[in-house]
């Protein structure tokens, strides 16, 4: 991996009148640059109930933002007060992901990244700075633009108490922690790839003739390779050599124990690992399958003296497709629509498919998904096409509706999924999800209006 998949840079802003100031902007800069996505995830919708999620979709332009905390929408103008008072330092991280990840590990959604802050970052901005958790406040708002998904977090002690600067190994020590975690479904992925491929090593090792293993070994007594390695090391290094000689002439145990490597190395990319941390997480788990495969050898040589395989529980692997999955992914889609174009373009987007015309290529800039899919295929109007045949029956259903209503109510819901389908077509080469044709989503979306 050319670079790492998350990247987390901190920044402390020490306590004083000049740079308090400062501070505070902060929090209306990440609560309402370009690109920062404003939307009440169902986590947040519960919390606020009817009342409150009409409050904040009356108010939140500007005044509200993007901004949120450990128990929801947070206005811009509280959050700068809450800074600005507070006697202690302010904390400013951002956590980035590649958009070309982002879906994969799913972090494209502000649901994701909300129970991703909120269950971790408490935690720990206390394990950094030796602040209780009861007493750890953070501001938090989610970005989308050309080149990553990303989250601003401005983090204080509420007691004002911190004021100091953050040890270097604490702070790489919350990063691979975050960054784990962050890339929790794609570590999945590459756990389930290295364990498949030890299998097949093993396996391979398994099915080697033994006239090729023809090594001398203790008289008796039980023999494993660790007893092997400690007290007989003669008889190890022999064991290896033949091992060794085994792979060259077994295409099957050689493959496996290629792919094993790759996949050991997908691991270390998805945990951030870098330097000394990285080799030495390579060397382990090659020892390791080093062992087992001398393990798999002496059965091979001496079935009766050598302990039986231990069966390692098999992962499941999360399903590729799916309606849930194809749910969330059109929720990712969403929310990149909804940071990356302007509400007005938005507004006119509905409207435009509602009279039958064709989305041109200009209607999608600025989202990371079009924009990689023109690249891929500059001549993209047979997709753009496709996709809003595939949604015009939700267009015209959300500017019949809309009437100049804000984009975050219902209309403007359907606008915005207008678009995410749009961008899932774009993405899929305009043929749509592979668990449903065009013609079933259209049908889809007509049963879904008529109701």
């Amino acid at each position: 991996m050319a670079s790492p998949p998350v990247i987390v840079n901190h920044s402390v802003v020490r306590a004083g009148a000049s740079t308090r100031a400062s501070a505070a902007g902060l929090a209306a800069y990440a609560g309402t640059r370009r690109g920062v996505v404003i939307e009440v995830s169902e986590a947040d919708g519960r919390r606020l109930g009817v009342d409150g999620l009409a409050a904040y979709a009356a108010n939140r332009t500007g005044s509200t933002g993007g901004l949120w905390g450990a128990d929801g929408p947070v206005p811009v103008a509280e959050a700068r007060r809450a800074i600005a008072q507070n006697g202690g330092a302010v904390l400013t991280t951002v956590v980035t992901v590649p958009n070309e990840i982002a879906p994969g590990a799913g972090l494209d959604r502000l649901d994701a990244w909300q129970a991703l802050v909120r269950s971790e970052w408490p935690r720990l901005f206390s394990e950094m700075t030796g602040v209780p958790e009861s007493r750890v406040e953070f501001y938090a708002a989610m970005h989308v633009n050309g080149t990553s998904h990303h989250v601003h977090i401005l983090t204080v002690d509420r007691k004002g108490g911190w004021d100091s600067l953050l040890p270097r190994g604490k702070m790489e020590a919350a990063r691979l922690e975050i960054s784990s975690k962050a890339m929790a479904p794609l570590l999945r992925e590459a756990y389930i790839e290295r364990d498949l491929a030890r299998k097949a090593a093993l396996e391979a090792v398994a099915r080697i003739d033994r006239g090729k293993l023809d090594i001398g070994l203790p008289p008796n007594g039980r023999i494993e390779a660790a007893h092997l390695r400690r007290f007989h090391p003669e008889a190890s290094a022999a064991l290896r050599e033949a091992l060794d000689r085994a792979a060259s002439d077994s295409p099957a145990l050689a493959g496996a124990l290629e792919r094993h490597r790759k996949a050991v190395e997908r691991c270390a990319d998805l945990k951030c690992l870098t330097g000394e941390a990285r080799d030495v997480y390579v060397r382990k788990a090659a020892a390791d399958l080093g062992l087992r495969c001398e393990n798999a050898a002496l059965r091979v040589i001496v079935p009766d003296r050598t302990p039986a395989r231990e069966e390692v529980p098999t992962r499941r692997a999360a399903p590729q497709t799916g309606p849930a999955t194809e749910r969330r992914r059109e929720a990712g889609l969403t929310t990149e629509a909804r940071a990356c174009i302007p509400k007005t373009r938005l507004e006119r987007l509905a409207r435009k498919a509602a009279r039958g015309r064709t989305l041109e290529p200009a209607d999608l800039r600025g989202c990371p998904t079009a924009d990689r899919a023109f690249r891929r295929a500059p001549s993209a109007g047979t997709a753009l096409g496709r996709a809003a045949a595939m949604a015009t029956l939700v267009a015209r259903e959300a500017t019949r509706d809309a009437r100049g209503r804000d984009m975050g109510d219902e209309a403007g819901e359907r606008a915005l999924r207008l678009i995410a389908a749009t961008l899932r077509a774009l993405a899929s080469g305009g043929t749509g999800p592979s668990s449903a044709p065009a013609l079933k989503i259209a049908n889809r979306i007509e049963r879904t209006i008529t109701r």
